[in-house]
């Protein structure tokens, strides 16, 4: 069963197959499950082997506290926190598809909500990602000032 983002995009996709030529989308097609997965475990990679390379260069003596210094420990912390960002972005659309999949898998695509939350689960994403980024908004501020990159 091929999952799409909404109703403009399913009515898009059906009516390539009837006439052989995509109806263009406002904001086009959405990601599927597999890129989001795709997406998400990267960053998660990227954050652990990082976090591997870095201990493994600091333990051999590579890298001393003199090497690095205030700009090249900020320089990691800021690209481990963006790693960090990328990856709370990409497994809310990455949760949410996979439960819509799930409980059609197991029967229950028939129910109101379910069928509600596939019809809309691009405006819940972006609802998520907004209290996300309004969260983020409000904590770094504070943050900074505590020194979370010190």
């Amino acid at each position: 069963m091929d999952l799409l983002c909404n109703n403009a995009a399913r009515e898009a996709h059906t009516h390539s197959r009837k006439t052989g030529y995509e109806k263009p989308l406002i904001g086009g097609r959405c990601m599927s499950l597999k890129a989001w997965a795709l997406v998400c475990a990267s960053a998660f990679a990227v954050i652990i082997v990082g976090a591997i390379i870095g201990n493994m260069l600091e333990s051999s003596g590579t890298l001393t506290d003199d090497d690095v210094r205030y700009k090249g420990q900020n320089m990691v912390q800021i690209a481990f926190f963006l790693l960090f960002c990328l990856l709370c972005f990409t497994i809310v659309p990455f949760v949410i598809k996979l439960f819509i999949l799930m409980q059609i898998k197991i029967g229950h695509g028939e129910f109101f909500v379910i069928k509600w939350l596939q019809a809309h689960q691009q405006k819940v994403i972006y609802v998520l990602w907004s209290m996300l980024v309004i969260g983020f908004s409000l904590a770094l501020p504070s943050a900074i000032k505590d020194g979370i990159f010190k």
